[in-house]
């Protein structure tokens, strides 16, 4: 009874103390189950910054690559960004070693373009575009590897062939920093092969090839050189044969190697095709004072004499060491050698001449005689002056040449400085040495030419610097 009891009462006090907001329980029963907890809140994401440089290749040459790209931001602003393209050969890229070329402009949209320049042609590089601004930096997520392209030329022809020199043509492209040349050799592995590089116009190009063997099958192809060494060569050859040369003769090479071809012949004489000491740099050739091995140039050119006091000996006169001296006569007989000798060009006669040891023409030519001069004298076969370049010239018939050209002497007007070292007459008249002095006389032979007069002269002393043309021995 007593149990029966309690239980009612329990129960009742557990309601009351629900009434008045005390925790109260039925201790014989089990616990409901109660509110599910609320979830924690999810921390705020951080913020994460993230700037990407994009690029691709636009054009691609042999020496240069055009770039465009964008770079891309998330949460993040920029204040002054400048971007920078690492480029090296190969697959990677090392920041500290590589090369870098800055954008100079980057537009509103984040797009701009930028060229790679100085590349070495058909060569793998590989670019990492770099962001900067302030002094953060952002290194783009993606490499971009590129090739540069092979140079474009091709040889469409020959013309002009001689015995040793002949002309091609073609078809190429002109690339910044690299030479384009041919080579032409008579052996198919080009093992002794000629160069002669060329320049482009309008696409297109013509060059001379000289120092070839006569009467051989010759292979000819493109290269292209950069700092000097030859990094491609074209895989089309072309052919061509030179002409069979006579025998004994021989093409006038100058002192540098230079092969200037054959001569033109007047009367049974072969005159050389250019003046002694010819070049691009002295397109008259050099000034030689009478019986000296060593000419200077004309005022005004590189190589114009350094000036002293003669008479000198021969020796003095004729040693390589001196050859940029000219040797300055004010008196009488005018002659830059204290020793007088008329064998200086001629050690045989005027019927047999014989090159002298000072001759100043290269092997296998000699300082014409008078005799041989006066046979350009005649004036049916005379014309000046005629202008090529700025250079006037006189021409004078001849009877055949050797090359594939018109049978004429052609000699500058290359005017004279006189005993005292005053040049005169340039491009208004010619003058050329003989090697002959007549017995009775002091002062060489020389011929003259103008607009309207020809023939043999004496006047000039020997201390005078005439320039001269070879003829063949």
């Amino acid at each position: 009874m007593k149990l029966n009891y309690f239980k009612p009462a329990i129960s009742a006090l557990c309601i009351y103390a629900a009434i008045f907001g005390i925790v109260a329980c039925n201790p014989t029963e089990k616990p409901g189950p109660g509110p599910e907890p609320e979830p924690e809140p999810e921390p705020e994401p951080t913020p994460t910054e993230q700037v990407d440089v994009l690029i691709g290749v636009e054009e691609a040459t042999p020496t240069y690559v055009k770039f465009v790209g964008s770079y891309i931001t998330k949460d993040v602003e920029l204040n002054n960004p400048k971007i920078y393209i690492y480029f090296a050969q190969g697959e990677s890229v090392e920041i500290a070693t590589a090369n870098s070329v800055a954008v100079s402009k980057i537009e509103s949209d984040s797009t701009f373009s930028v060229v790679l320049n100085s590349l070495l042609f058909d060569t793998d590089y590989t670019a990492l575009p770099v962001l900067r601004d302030g002094d953060k930096e952002y290194v783009a997520s993606n490499k971009n590897s590129f090739k540069t392209t092979l140079p474009q030329a091709q040889i469409n022809g020959v013309k002009d062939i001689s015995y040793t020199n002949a002309t091609l043509e073609g078809e190429a492209v002109a690339v910044s920093g690299v030479e384009l040349g041919v080579q032409v050799s008579s052996n198919s592995d080009f093992s002794n092969a000629v160069e002669a590089k060329f320049s482009v116009s309008e696409g297109l190009f013509s060059v001379k090839v000289d120092g070839l063997k006569d009467g051989a099958k010759q292979y000819c192809r493109i290269y292209a050189k950069q700092n000097g060494r030859a990094d491609w060569y074209g895989t089309e050859v072309f052919n061509f044969e030179t002409k069979v040369l006579p025998e004994g003769m021989k093409p006038y090479v100058d002192a540098d190697g230079v092969d200037h071809g054959f001569g033109v012949e007047v009367d049974g004489v072969i005159w050389a095709p250019v003046n002694c000491g010819y070049s691009s740099a002295n397109p008259y050739g050099l000034y030689y004072q009478w019986g000296r091995k060593y000419g200077q140039g004309y005022d005004g050119e590189s190589n114009a004499p350094t000036f002293l006091d003669g008479p000198v000996s021969n020796s003095d006169g004729n040693s390589e060491a001196n050859k940029g001296n000219f040797y300055k006569a004010n008196e009488d007989p005018y002659d830059w050698n204290n020793s007088p000798d008329a064998s200086l060009w001629n050690a045989g006669t005027e019927e047999a001449p014989v090159k002298a040891a000072n001759d100043p023409c290269p092997e296998g030519w000699r300082v014409p005689t008078s005799k041989e001069m006066k046979l350009l004298t005649p004036k049916l076969n005379y014309q000046a002056p005629v202008e090529v370049d700025g250079i006037n010239y006189g021409e004078f018939g001849g009877s055949y040449t050797l090359d594939e050209a018109p049978a004429k002497v052609v000699l500058p007007m290359g005017g004279y400085r006189d005993f005292t070292g005053a040049a005169y007459d340039q491009n208004y008249g010619g003058m050329y040495w003989s090697s002959t002095i007549q017995q009775e006389k002091v002062n060489p032979d020389y011929f003259f030419f103008g607009n309207s007069y020809i023939g043999i002269a004496t006047y000039l002393g020997r201390a005078a610097a005439l320039p001269v043309r070879c003829v063949k021995e």
